[in-house]
C-alpha cells in the first residue's frame, strides 16, 4: 500500500509539473501576442500619420501651385496686353484699335494657358499625394489585421492555459481522492490485523 501511494505521489507530482510548464508557456505565448498586437496597432497608427501627412502636403502644394498659376497668369496678362493710353483716347470707347483688341485676346489666351499650366501641376500633385496617402493607409490596414491575428493568438493561448489550470484542480482533486481511500484502506488493513492480533 505505501508503494502504491508513494507512486501516486510521485505521478501527481510529475503530471503537475508538466501542466504547469505547459500552462506558463500558454502565459507566455499569450504575453507575446499581446506584445506583437500592441507593435501592430503602433505601426498602424504611424503609417496613418504619414499618409495624413502626405495627402495634406500634397494637398497644401497644389493650393500654393494654384496660387502661384493665379500670380504667373496675371502677370502673363499684364506682359501681354495693351497698355492704357492718357488723356481723352483712354476714356473713349473708340480708343482701341484693331492692334490692341488683338493684343488684349492674345494677353487673355495668354493667361488662360498660364492658368491651365498651374491647375494642372497643382492637380498632379494633389492627387500623387492621395495615391501615396492611400498607400500609407494600405499598409496601416495590413498592421491592423496583424493586430487582429495577434489577438486571437492571445485568445487562444489564454483559453490554453485557462485548460492546464482547470486540469491541474481536477487532478489534484482526483489524487486526493485516491490518497485519501489509501488512507482508509492502511486503516481499515491496520485495524483488521490488529482485530487478528488479539484474536490469536
Amino acid at each position: 500500500m505505501s508503494a502504491i501511494a508513494a507512486l501516486i505521489v510521485r505521478l501527481n507530482s510529475e503530471l503537475r509539473k508538466a501542466a504547469r510548464e505547459d500552462m506558463w508557456a500558454a502565459v507566455g505565448a499569450d504575453i507575446a501576442a499581446q506584445d506583437a498586437a500592441a507593435k501592430s496597432i503602433r505601426s498602424s497608427g504611424l503609417y496613418q500619420l504619414i499618409g495624413s501627412i502626405v495627402a495634406s502636403s500634397g494637398a497644401i502644394a497644389g493650393a500654393g501651385m494654384n496660387l502661384k498659376g493665379a500670380r504667373q497668369s496675371q502677370l502673363r496678362f499684364d506682359s501681354n496686353a495693351p497698355k492704357a493710353s492718357s488723356g481723352l483716347e483712354a476714356h473713349s470707347s473708340d480708343s482701341m484699335s484693331h492692334l490692341d483688341v488683338t493684343r488684349m485676346a492674345h494677353a487673355q489666351t495668354a493667361a488662360q494657358q498660364e492658368t491651365m499650366k498651374w491647375g494642372g501641376m497643382a492637380a498632379m500633385t494633389t492627387e500623387t499625394s492621395k495615391i501615396a496617402g492611400a498607400g500609407l493607409n494600405m499598409a496601416s490596414t495590413q498592421c491592423q489585421e496583424e493586430k487582429a491575428k495577434h489577438d486571437a493568438d492571445s485568445t487562444k493561448a489564454k483559453a490554453h492555459a485557462e485548460d492546464e489550470r482547470q486540469f491541474i484542480d481536477y487532478y489534484q482533486t482526483q489524487i486526493q481522492d485516491m490518497l485519501s481511500k489509501l488512507a482508509e484502506m492502511r486503516s481499515a488493513d491496520s485495524e483488521t490485523r490488529s482485530k487478528l492480533v488479539n484474536m490469536a
